[in-house]
């Protein structure tokens, strides 16, 4: 076998709807989990864009981006979008196939959107004040600089304008 060709894409979701999401995910686990609570979760999703940052730079125009709002604002222009970056011949489907750890806790996403196989175009509601004020100023800053040093280094970007 040859060298394999490497697709890498990137993409990021605003704070409030992923701190939200691990914060559901975590308390629905047994025992203490810090990433249950919405300073824990913040800690967490800061760690990880500083971490997506600095993939950036080490690899810059190696990968494209888009922002994960485009998987329910526009689906069918990202999965248009992705499949030419991809260079398939048949097109992205809004549906996909369902195997048996779908939606299984412990398995990647556990909520029930993920089981209908099909994209889920509704926007998830954040309950406000869910979290402090300080906490979803820094989480938006840190996104605001990781979107920013993304974008920057991407070979390709689809914002959906």
């Amino acid at each position: 076998l040859g060298p394999v060709e490497l697709k890498i894409f990137l993409c990021l979701r605003s704070p409030a709807p992923t701190l939200a999401s691990i914060v559901q995910l975590f308390a629905a686990r047994a025992g203490q989990q810090p990433y249950a609570e919405p300073a824990g979760a913040a800690a967490y999703y800061r760690a990880r864009l500083t971490t997506l940052a600095q993939f950036a730079q080490r690899l810059p125009g190696r990968y494209v981006y888009f922002d994960a709002e485009l998987w329910q604002r526009a689906p069918e222009t990202l999965l248009a979008w992705l499949a030419r970056w991809l260079g398939l011949a048949t097109p992205l489907s809004a549906e996909y196939q369902l195997f048996p750890l779908t939606g299984k806790p412990g398995a990647g996403d556990s909520s029930p959107r993920i089981s209908s196989g099909r994209i889920d175009c509704t926007a998830r509601r954040v309950a406000e004040g869910f979290l402090p004020a300080d906490l979803l100023a820094e989480a938006e800053e840190a996104y605001a600089s990781c979107r920013a040093c993304l974008i920057r280094h991407a070979a390709q970007v689809c914002l959906g304008d």
